[in-house]
């Protein structure tokens, strides 16, 4: 099985920055989180410049099965976990703090880019939450009864709504690869996520995203095909949309469709049993990981990409 290195980006919207956001996601080192069915710790270092880090994903089970050879034939043996011992799942990353572009480990089974996308997502709503009653608070200590319903009300404007995404990052040469084949190009279809923001004044900040699709028609000359694969990709490589299809007409004249489905580009790969090794980690030392030094040597190889 091997282990992939997929590029991505942080990108946030809000009156919480990045910077503050990983203050926040400190405090719950230690603290197991329920999302998805399952229950996460995650951690959450520095070194140099970048923010390091690791996502444990706990399995519920506590049985596992192995395939056995016997010589003339396989035989499935169920193995138990020790009492205190529980099988997980990890994802190590590591973020540039300049550019907020990292590199994200992932192996089949283990949790996607995607959903880390969305654990990161919830927590950065958690993290508006908490900083608006924070400030609540210190408005309440003040006792200015004068200013205080017009600062509570600009306080809770202010928090009542973010977007925290982490999105893949793509490779303009690979899209642009991708739409070579097409010698004209017609129309582009993209789907794109939208958050719909609950506008209570009295809730938590809680919102839900749906997918909404655009089209768009042409009408150029074939000598113009160049300009419209860069503007293309250049969009589709911002990450604004979700899945796309590029229609047109191949090198024969006739009809033909490319689909673009966003997906992280790979940086590097690893055999996983090499990059485990057997090796216990302590996790309140994850920065010291040799996992992590991989992936900060391969964000160095690339340096041009994730310093910029």
């Amino acid at each position: 099985m091997k282990a992939q290195a997929q590029g991505f980006v942080w990108q946030q919207q809000g009156a919480v920055t990045i910077d503050q956001f990983a203050a926040f996601i400190r405090t719950l080192i230690g603290s197991e989180i329920k999302f998805k069915g399952f229950k996460r710790l995650i951690y959450l270092k520095e070194r140099d410049k970048y923010y390091v880090g690791l996502l444990l994903t706990i399995r519920d089970h506590k049985k596992y099965c192995e395939l056995v050879d016997k010589g003339e034939g396989f035989e499935v043996v169920v193995n138990e976990s020790e009492e205190n011992a529980r099988p997980m799942d990890f994802n190590f990353f590591v973020v540039n703090k300049a550019t907020w572009r990292g590199l994200y480990l992932w192996y089949r089974g283990s949790c996607s880019l995607r959903q880390f996308g969305n654990f990161c997502k919830v927590q950065y709503n958690g993290c508006l939450t908490n900083q608006r009653d924070i400030e609540l608070a210190e408005l309440a200590e003040l006792n200015d009864a004068k200013h205080h319903r017009k600062d509570e009300r600009r306080i809770r404007r202010t928090y009542k709504s973010g977007q925290f995404s982490v999105d893949p990052l793509m490779m303009r040469g690979t899209i642009i690869q991708q739409l070579r084949r097409l010698r004209e190009i017609k129309s582009v279809t993209w789907t794109y996520a939208v958050p719909k923001v609950n506008e209570g004044v009295f809730t938590s900040v809680k919102d839900r995203v749906v997918l909404e699709r655009r089209h768009l028609t042409f009408n150029t000359q074939r000598s113009h095909v160049r300009q419209l694969r860069d503007l293309i990709a250049s969009f589709f490589e911002s990450g604004e949309a979700s899945t796309g299809l590029v229609h047109g007409k191949d090198s024969q004249g006739h009809g033909d469709t490319v689909p673009l489905n966003p997906k992280p580009e790979i940086f590097g790969m690893w055999d996983y049993d090499t990059i485990t090794n057997n090796e216990a980690l302590d996790v309140t030392r994850v920065e010291d990981s040799p996992v992590l030094d991989l992936l900060l040597d391969t964000a160095a190889d690339n340096n041009r990409i994730f310093e910029g």
